[in-house]
């Protein structure tokens, strides 16, 4: 009797084991899996960062492009208009050099 009670608890014994190791099994698994996932996550971030920051490179180039020909052109309006006043400036002493040309012929 002593010996199919131990034999009784034993066949228990390896019922739990063998229960265990399937649980045990299943978190090895699930752990795998969760693994690939946070990788694949991990690998989708790190695509979208560089992404972004391509992105963010292209747009202060051409950030820095816009300045330099809002620049560019800023000077040449300025020394545009330098040269138009330098202009007006010849002319109206042309206007006066002849003006007092003719005052004096009369």
């Amino acid at each position: 009797a002593r010996a199919a009670e131990v034999d009784g608890r034993l066949a228990a014994s390896v019922a739990t084991c063998a229960g265990m190791r399937d649980a045990l099994g299943e978190c090895v698994s699930d752990a795998r899996e969760a693994h690939e996932v946070i990788q694949t996550e991990l690998e989708l971030q790190e695509r979208d960062a560089a992404s972004l920051h391509a992105s963010r490179r292209e747009l202060d180039q051409e950030e820095r492009e816009r300045r330099d020909r809002d620049s560019k052109a800023a000077a040449q309006a300025f020394y545009a208009k330098e040269e138009a006043v330098t202009a007006l400036s010849a002319a109206e002493i042309q206007i006066r050099e002849g003006t007092d040309s003719l005052a004096g012929s009369r």
